[in-house]
């Protein structure tokens, strides 16, 4: 067996422990976008699809309001380059 194909085995071999292990536990058992709060909601995409359009046409009152409602319901956002992203906090 090539080097290559013995470290995939072994890479194998140890990602099925370490889940059969969380499995046994209780643990892993979500994927790791969930997990870390990056999941998919229509109804938070709409309020930032509305929050994105309040800012183009300058309407920071509505933009700031649809934010505050973000926050409380735990949803944290970033304004980037490449668009606004989301995660539950």
């Amino acid at each position: 067996m090539h080097q290559a194909n013995r470290d995939d085995t072994d890479k194998a071999a140890l990602k099925g422990s370490i889940l059969a292990t969380g499995n046994l536990l209780g643990l892993l058992q979500e994927s790791p976008e969930t997990w870390l709060g990056y999941t998919a909601d229509s109804n938070i995409d709409t309020l930032i699809q509305n929050r994105n359009t309040a800012r183009k046409n300058k309407d920071f009152a509505e933009a700031d309001r649809i934010r505050d409602t973000l926050t409380e319901m735990g949803i944290e956002i970033e304004d980037t380059a490449q668009g606004t992203s989301w995660r539950k906090v």
